[in-house]
């Protein structure tokens, strides 16, 4: 996967995309990013929605109430919680049909237009009810009066990394391709692409997780090399023995080189713990067959006979355990 950050990804990474589509050894292109979804939207009229007394929330929960509705509470169905909505509905009990003809209503009644001299003189003489007053306290006002109403198609998440949008490109290599090729053969034109300013690229997946392990393997590397030289040196008291059994060490390349090229795989995470691994093995088998090399010399046998037939054991260990693995 390639990722792409600044203020807006989508065109880099639908170039990217595009590469990815063209290369051979590449599947499943994808980004990162959800399809988009329609967003209700309302042009605020904040002149008229003030005359009428109606605020910026009191026009969000109206609508919210004539679509989704709005939760109020919940209760239990045995174990299950299930969420009480507070929804408007025409005058047939049913949804609204257009958000042309849903109200506004406040959650705060506007006292003011009613706590006046006419009002109160109104009651007094009896040209209003209590009725009139309720009416006027809880009148509710289409809201479209209120603003403009449309429909936007927005993005339903936005994916940020470190504070910065960030959308990615990724894609799956087909059978029998690895994760190396596939990167390879989009990579020199992905890097191509120019970056307007602000922008930066990086290259992700497991790509970067094995740069990230990698970093971490070989920070403590070079300790443990010479902490398993001292250990050997003061196993045999020698010097040249530890010698001889790193010396050794240069020979499993030929073995990794030889499984690299026939399986065509690429020397990549796995394959440099595997031979982390082998190092440990052969520096434990030297150690054994260092150690029983100087048993018997002291024992009067000749080093030729005595390295053959230890030679020899170590070779049928070997083998008596590959087996017993299969």
């Amino acid at each position: 996967a390639v990722g792409s950050a600044g203020h807006a990804g989508d065109p880099l990474t639908a170039q990217a995309e595009d590469i990815m589509k063209k290369s051979d050894r590449t599947q499943l292109v994808c980004s990162s990013w959800e399809n988009e979804v329609p967003a209700i939207t309302v042009n605020y009229d904040q002149a008229a929605a003030r005359g009428a007394g109606f605020s910026r929330t009191d026009v969000g929960l109206s609508l919210l109430a004539a679509t989704e509705g709005i939760p109020i509470g919940s209760f239990y169905d045995g174990s299950d919680a299930e969420k009480i909505y507070l929804q408007c509905v025409g005058p047939d009990g049913k949804k609204l049909s257009s958000l042309e003809t849903a109200t506004a209503f406040s959650l705060t009644p506007a006292l003011t237009s009613v706590l006046n001299k006419e009002t109160v003189e109104g009651l007094v003489m009896g040209t209003k009810t209590k009725e009139d007053v309720i009416a006027d306290v809880l009148r509710t006002v289409p809201v479209s009066d209120l603003g403009q109403i449309g429909i936007e198609w927005r993005d339903p998440l936005i994916i940020r990394e470190n504070g910065v949008r960030m959308m990615c490109a990724q894609c799956d290599p087909k059978h029998g391709v690895s994760n190396a090729a596939a990167r390879e053969s989009v990579r020199e034109q992905i890097e191509k692409i120019k970056l307007p300013a602000g922008y930066t690229m990086e290259w992700g997946g497991e790509y970067a997780a094995s740069k990230f392990a990698l970093k971490y393997l070989f920070k403590y590397f070079p300790f443990c090399i010479v902490l398993m030289i001292l250990i050997l040196i003061l196993l045999f008291k020698d010097y040249r023995k530890p010698i001889i059994i790193f010396c050794c060490l240069p020979m499993i390349l030929v073995g990794v080189v030889a499984v690299m090229l026939l399986t065509g795989k690429t020397f990549n995470f796995v394959a440099i713990v595997g031979t982390l691994g082998l190092i440990g093995m052969l520096i434990k088998n030297g150690i054994v067959l260092m150690d029983e090399i100087t048993l018997q010399l002291n024992q009067g046998i000749d080093f030729t006979g005595s390295y053959l037939e230890n030679g020899e054991n170590v070779r049928k260990n070997h083998s008596f355990e590959k087996l017993s693995m299969k």
